[in-house]
């Protein structure tokens, strides 16, 4: 986060600012809804790390009965699963 508007713009020269959405629906706030797994490729571990380590999350996450899915473009992997209001 920048601390100021100047920050920001620097950010945004660089192209490296991701506006990421709040990962929840509902209006409490201390109770996230969704679960967002962010899975980019980095230097050292390419695009084929990331889609088999999406493929094991969502082994993992099937098995402990939260429903995912996956956003997979062509440069990076993301896992989505809802989760319980309790």
């Amino acid at each position: 986060m920048g601390a100021d508007l100047a920050h920001v713009a620097w950010a945004v020269n660089l192209g490296c600012l991701g506006l990421h959405l709040w990962a929840f629906r509902a209006l409490d706030l201390q109770h996230p809804d969704e679960l967002r797994i962010d899975l980019d490729p980095q230097p050292g571990v390419g695009f084929d790390e990331a889609r088999t380590a999406a493929l094991l999350t969502r082994q993992l996450l099937d098995e402990l009965g939260i429903p995912a899915s996956k956003v997979e473009p062509r440069y990076y992997v993301d896992m989505l699963a809802a989760l319980d209001e309790e």
